[in-house]
This record gives C-alpha cells, structure tokens and sequence, in this order.
C-alpha cells in the first residue's frame, strides 16, 4: 500500500517568508523613489507629454499596489502555514510524549 507524505521544513517556509517581506519592504522604498522622482520632475517638465509621462507611470504605480498587495497575501500565507505546522508538530508531540506503554511482564 502506497502512503502519501507531505514533508514541510517549518525553517525554510520561514526563510521564504522573510525573503518576500525583504522583497516588499525593497519595492515600497523604491515606490517611494519614484515618487520623489516625479515631484522633482515636475518643477523641471511640463506640457502634453509630461502629463502622458505621469499617466503612464501612475498607471505602472496602480500596477505596482496591485503586485505588492499579491506578495503581502503571500507573505501572509506562508507565516500562517508555518505556525500551523508547528502547532501541529507541537500537539503530536505532546501526544506521544503522553503515551503510556506498559512493559510486558
């Protein structure tokens, strides 16, 4: 009889989650760049094309929110899971820890 097994390394799930966050923190600082950019950029642009210009990039910015609220689920996700499985692994552990065998006579 064939057994499916799910093997899940709590440590890795954590590291991958903390990557994501570092990877968000990273694109809101650079978002906030961008946006100091564009104000700089007004005092020094104006005319039909700049307000293309700013158009297109508030439009990249929407996309942008868009992308940040997707990797905040995943985030969310992988921190949820990972206190899942070691309350998980807690709660078998305290079950065969309170196993009692009987020694055979």
């Amino acid at each position: 009889m064939e057994h499916d097994q799910i093997k899940v390394n709590t440590q890795t799930l954590d590291t991958d989650s903390q990557t994501v966050l570092g990877y968000l923190k990273d694109i809101e600082k650079q978002k906030g760049n961008v946006a100091g950019s564009m104000i700089e950029l007004n005092r020094m642009w104006s005319g039909p094309a700049y307000d293309q210009f700013v158009a297109a990039v508030s439009d990249d910015l929407t996309r942008l929110d868009l992308l940040l609220e997707n990797l905040k689920k995943i985030y969310n996700y992988e921190q949820r899971a990972k206190t899942e499985y070691e309350k998980c692994e807690a709660q078998i552990k305290t079950m065969i820890d309170d196993l009692k065998i009987k020694e055979v006579e």
